[in-house]
């Protein structure tokens, strides 16, 4: 299934999206462990062109065929994983804990 809010979403812990649908219309995806998005899920912070940022102190993991989209910065802690055939798509910027 999917899941909308208007608000943003706060996570101490992983954020695991299985299939289906995360997004935010106003408001950040900030998580203090791994960010996976699994099972052709899709996790977006974007609506109607207004920029959302996601944050995660740790990982971000996209497996095969699963999109992130992001209309604003993404920060990584750690590091970012794409399976074969996933999208990673930001707008405004990238910017990480470590160097590049």
């Amino acid at each position: 299934g999917s899941f909308a809010t208007s608000a943003g979403v706060k996570v101490d812990g992983i954020l695991q999206v299985i299939g289906g649908a995360l997004s935010t219309a106003q408001g950040n995806i900030q998580t203090t462990k791994d960010i996976i998005v699994t099972k052709s899920g899709m996790l977006i912070a974007s609506i109607n062109s207004t920029a959302m940022n996601i944050s995660t102190n740790a990982n971000l993991i996209v497996n095969a065929t699963s999109q992130v989209i992001v209309q604003g910065a993404l920060s990584v802690g750690a590091t970012i994983q794409l399976g074969a055939q996933s999208t990673l798509n930001v707008t405004k910027g990238y910017a990480s804990a470590l160097a590049l």
